[in-house]
């Protein structure tokens, strides 16, 4: 089974999105309560690409960009070894 991380590289690549992954996160992730139907009513009024931003850097992800600044790729920053 894939972690979470794994499958959020593999959704931003492909550049199709879950929303019951980001619900599924954010459940797990919060202290609130809300339900699928509201979430999806907020998370729709919500600005997705700073939400992109806000996970690329919790996850400790590299993302490539043209020079135009348009999202190409994203992947797990290597860790630096001794």
């Amino acid at each position: 089974m894939k972690t979470q991380v794994e499958q959020y590289i593999e959704m931003r690549n492909k550049n199709r999105y879950d929303t019951s992954w980001f619900y599924n996160y954010y459940v797990e992730n919060s202290k609130h309560n809300i339900s699928f139907q509201d979430f999806n009513r907020i998370f729709g009024l919500s600005d997705f690409n700073s939400i992109l931003q806000h996970l690329d850097r919790k996850f400790g992800l590299d993302v490539l960009t043209d020079k135009e600044g348009s999202f190409i790729k994203c992947y797990s920053s290597p860790t630096l070894q001794d």
